[in-house]
């Protein structure tokens, strides 16, 4: 991964309306209340952070961990915030955060399936690395059940590895690699014709 999201993140979320409607907007705050008994939330990959404003109005104790590897998406996210003092901006990735900090909530909007499988396992460990028991993790992703979301799939990962350069190809099973990772699921919804899924899993670690 590099810093190739500079180049599309001013139309990143126009991009994915035009594409996907209100689906991914959705999918990003259809769990945001769960959050409500969460002190600290970890949030990677998190692109604009245009849904930080509407979780800190639901939930104005939180504090957040925002780490992404794109300084411009950082640029455009605190441009957009409101309340500047309750949300620490990290340039980087998960290897970036400080480990002595537990956090109770993980937010994944968009980015495990930025990873190789091979390579998601560790990305999975290291997150876990940072949370207490029983934390509650909100992702929402892609997924492929059917034929034409396979064939979607492979437009958009050739999109990105021409913009972006993204190193991925395919999509990685981020469900069975969350369950591994000894993660519960508790809800899940899906949206545009079952190609995206959000979900919310609380950690089983003890």
């Amino acid at each position: 991964m590099n810093e190739g999201y500079n180049r599309i993140a001013g139309i990143y979320d126009g991009l994915a309306r035009i594409v996907f409607g209100k689906s991914m907007v959705q999918s990003q705050t259809i769990f945001l209340d769960q959050l409500k008994d969460c002190k600290a939330v970890l949030v990677l990959g998190g692109g604009t952070g245009w849904w930080l404003n509407d979780l800190l109005k639901k939930h104005p104790h939180l504090s957040i961990t925002f780490v992404d590897l794109s300084s411009e998406m950082i640029r455009i996210a605190k441009e957009k915030l409101e309340v500047k003092d309750q949300v620490d901006f990290i340039h980087g990735t998960i290897e970036d955060v400080n480990l002595a900090r537990k956090f109770d909530g993980v937010i994944l909007f968009y980015f495990l399936d930025l990873f190789l499988e091979k390579d998601l396992e560790k990305v999975l460990q290291k997150i876990m690395a940072n949370t207490i028991s029983d934390s509650v993790w909100l992702v929402s992703d892609f997924i492929s059940k059917k034929k034409w979301h396979t064939v979607f799939l492979r437009l958009m990962y050739l999109f990105f590895s021409l913009s972006t350069g993204l190193n991925s190809k395919n999509l990685p099973d981020w469900q069975k690699q969350l369950k591994r990772a000894g993660l519960i699921k508790v809800k899940e919804n899906n949206f545009y014709r079952g190609f995206i899924l959000a979900t919310l899993y609380r950690s089983s670690q003890l």
